[in-house]
């Protein structure tokens, strides 16, 4: 006779629960690279810059360099602007432009 182990219907939630959160994250990210590709500045298209969203609900722009920090902080009303319904509704609390 085999025994099989089972799961409990908690721990079975609770790993549905993370693979949910993983998939809204991912999800997150698609359409805020959709969003960055969509703003009107072709210098920010060329900057090599990667975006982190961290749990405290923040948004992260980290710049590979200080000159493309300075460029993306000069910008920071056009980004702002143009992801600032996409802030509001995954309730994202602020925008943090850092460099790596």
């Amino acid at each position: 006779m085999r025994h099989y182990k089972t799961k409990k219907i908690g721990v079975l939630l609770v790993e549905k629960r993370k693979e949910l959160g993983t998939l809204e994250l991912a999800g997150q990210y698609k359409e805020l690279a959709t969003l960055w590709g969509a703003i009107p500045d072709p210098t920010l298209q060329k900057l090599k810059v990667t975006h982190q969203i961290t749990q405290e609900r923040v948004i992260q722009i980290v710049c590979p360099s200080s000159v493309a920090l300075t460029y993306v902080r000069q910008r920071r009303d056009i980004i702002e602007s143009s992801l600032k319904e996409f802030m509001v509704a995954h309730q994202f609390v602020s925008l943090e432009i850092i460099i790596k």
